[in-house]
């Protein structure tokens, strides 16, 4: 279970997507404000499959590379705690994004067309729904990222308990996807209504 070889790869893929999620989830936050700065035009626009294969790419070879360079290049440590500064940018872009959205859309209480009024008010709705799931989220893996920041700067003296280690870290952040997940179901309106009619199906 521990051999160190494959569990060095098995971390390294794991790394990958870790920071393949919390790179789309700063996307996510800051198409919240991109969205409410000219709403009626985002409203119009039609859906940019190149723009999104460009992000995506950028995205997944900057993971690639942290992924490489925590694993491959053994720089864990610091590593973890670049991942910290990538969770804490996205709470803090939702936060602006909540604040932005909600005064746009009192702003344009009757000066703007309807279908702009109801992309900032989506907008706000998305963000407001976040806010639980992004500060629950930051503060599970701000606590294991800082137990593992401090485990790896002395791993020399513990050496024979990193497999396990790694794989609590592993463990609690795929337990945070279900409970975010569950989180953004419960907090958002329309998707909470839709998760209901599809759960009433098979009822």
């Amino acid at each position: 279970m521990f051999e160190p070889m494959r569990r060095q790869l098995f971390y390294a893929a794991h790394v990958f997507f870790f920071v393949c999620c919390s790179s789309y989830e700063v996307i996510i936050a800051l198409e919240r404000i991109i969205s409410s700065i000219n709403p009626m035009q985002y409203y119009k626009r039609s859906f940019d499959l190149v723009l999104l294969a460009t992000v995506a790419t950028l995205i997944m070879s900057s993971a690639f590379i942290i992924s490489y360079w925590m694993y491959g290049a053994d720089h864990r440590s610091s590593g973890c705690f670049f991942l910290v500064v990538i969770d804490t940018a996205t709470v803090w872009l939702n936060f602006q994004a909540i604040r932005y959205c909600g005064r746009k859309f009192e702003d344009m209480y009757g000066k703007a067309e309807l279908s702009a009024r109801y992309q900032v008010k989506e907008a706000h709705t998305m963000a407001v729904a976040m806010k639980p799931v992004y500060v629950a989220s930051y503060v599970i893996k701000f606590t294991v990222n800082f137990t593992c920041i401090f485990f790896f700067m002395f791993e020399s003296a513990f050496t024979s308990v990193t497999g396990y280690v790694e794989f609590m870290y592993t463990s609690v952040v795929a337990v945070n996807g279900g409970l975010t997940t569950g989180l953004l179901i419960r907090n958002h309106p329309r998707i909470k209504r839709r998760f209901d009619r599809a759960v009433n199906k098979f009822m």
